[in-house]
């Protein structure tokens, strides 16, 4: 459980499409029925650890699915170089 709490905060900063006012939660309820029915990408390491790939494409998927019908991407990025690129554009949008 603490994983998915830890992924599902490191996702809410990952991406973002459209600009939406900071929201302030009050409780653990009022989080889950925020982020419920959404879909996510998360950037991790395209050639890194496969256990790591295929737990997260596995179970921490099919959990965050389960539980809170939140559909995870996972996108393979190469090196740091990457991830700045990545970020940098998405900032620009």
């Amino acid at each position: 459980m603490s994983i998915i709490v830890i992924l599902l905060i490191f996702i809410t900063g990952c991406q973002k499409k459209e600009n939406v006012a900071i929201t302030s939660y009050t409780s653990w309820e009022e989080v889950v029925d925020a982020g419920s029915d959404k879909e996510v990408t998360i950037l991790m390491w395209g050639g890194g650890n496969e256990g790591i790939n295929q737990y997260m494409d596995t179970f921490v998927a099919d959990n965050l699915k389960e539980q809170y019908g939140i559909i995870l991407n996972r996108v393979p990025m190469g090196g740091a170089g990457d991830y700045l690129n990545k970020l940098i554009n998405e900032k620009k949008k």
